[in-house]
């Protein structure tokens, strides 16, 4: 599944029970659709993806001129861990122009 979307922000931290490195990609849908307006939430709601590295912010650290403007992020559909009824989307990379930032 490929989706337009505007990259607003990465944060990486260190997970408090594991001690090991995660990163958050917050990002927005562009396409209008997504636009809410509800009694209680007016706008584009801001959705992320968590990973188990450093190595996504390594990479956008360098790369300042993808925030803010469309980029296409590509997800792959999983099993879910925890229920094998379901699924799971999973990013598998960050598509700006030509250049391309495979993530898993």
């Amino acid at each position: 599944m490929k989706f337009q979307v505007e990259l607003l922000n990465c944060l990486p931290y260190i997970d408090k029970k594991s001690n090991q490195p995660k990163t958050r990609l917050a990002y927005r849908c562009i396409d209008t659709k997504y636009k809410q307006s509800t009694d209680k939430f007016v706008g584009y709601p801001e959705l992320s993806v968590y990973l188990d590295t450093h190595n996504l912010f390594n990479s956008l650290k360098e790369k300042p001129e993808y925030f803010g403007v469309a980029v296409e992020l590509e997800f792959v559909e999983q099993p879910s861990k925890t229920n094998p009824l379901k699924s799971d989307l999973k990013l598998k990379s960050i598509k700006v122009g030509n250049d391309v930032i495979s993530v898993l």
